[in-house]
């Protein structure tokens, strides 16, 4: 059983990164260095630059269009982010510095992340107009309410052994299965991760880019108006 569920655990691993590999592949194929790149081959206002990452940190067009779909987004996405840096632990024998102290951060994330979720959900339900969201992003917000609410749970109320935890996520890395936690809670969380990584959206990669050659364009149509 150790073997079977590290042999899976090896499989959702790669997937991802090669679907993570070859988005980057198309994104790079696709622009040709022109659609995508062009901040890189001709001169950019360093404002371009900071608008870009404003947004990208605020969801400053979220916010522009709806205050109470970004105060869920951001919390989300910020959580996450926190989230994804404690979880770290699990898979490196040791943290640097930094990352340890972010742990704090790090937990009080785990709560907010399941809320979010929620809140964004029920939000997206109610609002009809919101008709942009398939049902692929219920099922992803789904399962990671599930994954979130199962780490909360372990958290509060049925703490695995955080050692024997640590030596199976290390030992799939190393190719050297090892016992499985006493946990079906944590079975059931970390199953539900393998499920879900494989599907992980992967734009995050062209993300950063379009933006910034979106925000290039408004500053070059923004000086043709006025030139006029």
């Amino acid at each position: 059983m150790n073997a079977l569920i590290s042999f899976a655990a090896l499989v959702s691993y790669l997937f991802f990164l090669v679907r993570f590999a070859w988005q980057g592949l198309q994104v790079l194929r696709a622009s040709g260095y022109a659609a995508f790149f062009p901040v890189f081959l001709r001169r950019v206002p360093a404002s371009v630059y900071i608008s870009t990452i404003l947004d990208i940190l605020f969801f400053r067009r979220i916010f522009s269009s709806s205050k109470v779909l970004w105060m869920g987004s951001w919390i989300f996405h910020i959580s996450l982010f926190f989230v994804t840096l404690r979880h770290m632990r699990y898979f490196f024998p040791s943290l640097p510095a930094c990352l340890i102290f972010l742990q704090p951060v790090g937990l009080a994330a785990g709560y907010l992340l399941p809320l979010s979720l929620f809140y964004l959900m029920v939000l997206r339900t109610v609002q009809k107009k919101d008709r942009y969201t398939s049902s692929y992003n219920y099922i992803i917000s789904g399962m990671l309410l599930l994954i979130s609410s199962t780490g909360v749970a372990m958290r509060a109320f049925f703490r695995p052994d955080v050692l024997s935890v640590k030596q199976f996520s290390l030992g799939i890395l190393s190719l050297g299965p090892r016992m499985l936690p006493d946990s079906s809670l944590f079975l059931l969380h970390f199953f539900l991760f393998l499920l879900l990584l494989p599907y992980l959206p992967t734009h995050i990669i062209a993300a950063p880019f379009v933006n910034l050659e979106a925000n290039r364009r408004i500053k070059e149509l923004r000086y043709v108006i006025h030139e006029r």
